[in-house]
């Protein structure tokens, strides 16, 4: 399989190298990248490309710092696509990397994020999607940076996480990387990530916008769907999202819309862990509870944006899902 990333993520590669007074041309070439892909929205480049554009910019920038947090230094939210203006939009830092784990297929498909509970907060942290990606150690400190800064630009102000694990023994960026991050670094761990508290991350977030939330996970949903490859129940998850407000979403439309057959379409759900009914559910469920908090929406048109045929429908699914009815929730709010 032939793992793709954002063209976004070697822009900063480019810009890093400029920024060294290197011309990034040869590295690309030697890569194999078309500068022009850079430019678009939406391009994708081999994983096997990047890793070559990662190697070769490393060898060139040899012995001037810490490469990694100098491409990190150019990162922007659309770096991530419409995924960075969604996690920016979100209520909390937590639903953020909530976020970012559900939908990093739109970043990549080459490595699996993860965000799971430890007593004193939450760890985030990946693992690559098969062994043939090998993530290139200066890409690794690249984006735990990008990681921080995402995290920093949401809360509005400085943020240190409680420590950082990396995979690798130390080197000589160790100090850079202490002034950067703020925290304690544990090395040979066996996967790179980065832990935050329960403070940090169930502090509100001054940048929440409900109805930039919206769009922007519209906009995730079309490029998922849109991906040729990519995580199957990520790209379900865009497609129902993008089918509900029709009320016509169905096992039989999402799959078309994916282009498989409804046996291949069932088969790849069940090895993945789910079937169609639950990731509905899941759906529907978190999008209930952003459009209950958003006052411009009525109940009843709540009910028909998450694909019911009537608020009665709505209010037993959301029962069960809660313990409680959507007017309660919508009082409390």
């Amino acid at each position: 399989m032939s793992f793709t990333t954002l063209a976004s993520w070697p822009l900063l590669i480019w810009r890093a190298l400029e920024d060294g007074g290197h011309d990034p041309r040869p590295v690309f070439n030697l890569a194999d990248i078309d500068p022009q892909l850079l430019g678009d929205a939406g391009s994708r480049v081999t994983e096997s490309r990047l890793e070559r554009c990662w190697i070769e910019a490393s060898r060139v920038s040899a012995g001037e710092g810490c490469f990694g947090l100098e491409v990190a230094r150019h990162w922007h939210p659309t770096t991530l696509h419409a995924l960075g203006i969604a996690c920016l939009a979100s209520h909390t830092l937590m639903e953020a990397f909530e976020r970012f784990v559900r939908f990093s297929t739109v970043v990549t498909d080459a490595t699996h994020f993860h965000l799971e509970p430890i007593p004193s907060g939450h760890h985030f942290s990946w693992t690559f999607a098969d062994e043939s990606v090998t993530g290139h150690v200066e890409e690794q400190h690249a984006t735990l940076a990008t990681v921080l800064d995402m995290a920093r630009l949401c809360v509005g102000g400085h943020l240190a996480p409680a420590a950082m694990h990396l995979a690798h023994a130390e080197t000589g960026c160790t100090d850079s990387l202490e002034a950067y991050f703020g925290c304690a670094i544990e090395y040979e761990q066996p996967r790179y990530g980065l832990s935050f508290t329960t403070v940090d991350l169930e502090r509100p977030l001054p940048t929440a916008n409900l109805d930039l939330l919206s769009s922007s996970e519209k906009v995730v949903a079309d490029y998922l769907s849109g991906l040729e490859h990519g995580d199957i129940v990520a790209r379900t998850r865009g497609e129902i999202m993008r089918q509900l407000p029709s009320g016509k979403t169905s096992e039989e439309t999402v799959a078309s819309a994916l282009n498989m057959s409804l046996r291949t379409f069932q088969r790849r759900l069940r090895d993945n862990g789910t079937v169609y009914r639950e990731l509905v559910d899941d759906v529907r469920r978190d999008l209930a509870g952003k459009y209950l908090a958003n006052p411009r929406y009525s109940i009843t048109e709540i009910s028909y944006l998450l694909g019911f045929s009537e608020p009665s429908s709505f209010a037993r699914s959301f029962r069960r899902w809660n313990g409680t009815s959507p007017t309660a929730v919508r009082q409390a709010l």
